[in-house]
């Protein structure tokens, strides 16, 4: 016969074993898929260098508990993160100038100490603004630029009124004799005359005219010869009287162009020179660029003279 109650003994067993093994079984898959989240969150916060984010969740996928590769990964990502990630050393002095450590550190409005240890406090890469506060003082604010890849940097606050004044404001208004003024910024140098950018382009125009007309006037002249000297004035073919003078209109065209082109490149460029003191007149008509036009029998000329 049967015992009943052994019977009923092992069906619990089995059925406590069987709720173990599926929370067991739950239980991990949970714990994986909080690696794989860890994992891919981590990368986004990397690409908008959130250091400090990033390294929290490389820490959890980077457990022996997580997959091989998923923890083989943030492993790496860890280390790499952990060389970027600035960090600071700050260190406080009270009113009277004594070193103080019950001192509450805000970053961009987080607080991330109340008390000063001597140890180094992360920070992203970027700007920052730190505010510090202690019992009996104004609290005071000082911005800084944390470097990527900058170890504990430190970081001075006195809590003495001038002090931490001029810890908010490196470059006050007033300034005690002896003390340094700020840098002054260098001049840029300006950018070139809008004007001498056209007096050039005006050139090369004037200066594509000049040769556009040296060139088609020698061809027209030389075609032109050409009839004269077979004797056929004034039976010439017209195709070929007219080739000539074609050639020599474009000349004449050409040389007003360039001269044109050239005359306004003169006149844009005198304009552009920067203001001076003016120099005496004999002098200043040296200096002065002089553009002389004029015409020659089946041409002209134009010529520019002065110091430049």
């Amino acid at each position: 016969m049967v015992d009943c109650r052994a019977m009923r003994l092992s069906c619990l067993l089995l059925f406590v074993a069987f709720v173990l093994f599926g929370a067991s079984a739950r239980a991990e898959d949970s714990h994986k898929a909080e690696c794989a989240a860890a994992y891919e969150k981590s990368q986004e916060f990397r690409a908008q260098n959130k250091l400090r984010k990033a390294e929290e969740l490389l820490k959890v996928c980077a457990e022996a508990s997580c997959p091989t590769f998923v923890q083989t990964d943030c492993s790496q990502w860890l280390t790499e993160v952990q060389r970027d990630l600035p960090s600071i050393v700050i260190v406080a002095k009270d009113k009277e100038g004594a070193e103080v450590t019950a001192v509450k550190v805000s970053i961009d409005g987080e607080v991330v100490a109340t008390e000063l240890d001597g140890k180094s406090i992360s920070i992203e890469p970027g700007r920052h603004k730190l505010r510090f506060e202690i019992e009996g003082a104004p609290p005071v604010e000082q911005p800084i630029i944390a470097k990527q890849g900058e170890k504990d940097r430190e970081v001075k606050v006195s809590f003495r009124q001038a002090e931490a004044e001029e810890a908010s404001n490196p470059y006050p208004a007033h300034k005690d004799e002896g003390e340094q003024a700020p840098p002054a910024e260098e001049e840029k140098p300006k950018s070139p005359n809008k004007l001498r950018l056209y007096s050039y382009i005006a050139g090369g125009v004037g200066a594509a005219g000049i040769i556009s007309f040296g060139v088609f006037a020698i061809m027209g002249k030389s075609q032109q010869s050409d009839l004269e000297s077979r004797g056929c004035a004034p039976n010439c073919p017209k195709d070929e009287t007219d080739a000539a003078k074609t050639k020599l209109l474009i000349a004449n065209i050409s040389l007003g162009v360039g001269i044109a082109g050239l005359g306004t490149g003169v006149v844009l460029f005198i304009l552009s020179q920067p203001k001076a003191d003016k120099p005496a007149n004999d002098e200043a008509r040296l200096r002065r660029p002089h553009l002389d036009l004029g015409a020659l029998p089946g041409g002209g000329y134009a010529t520019v003279s002065g110091r430049f």
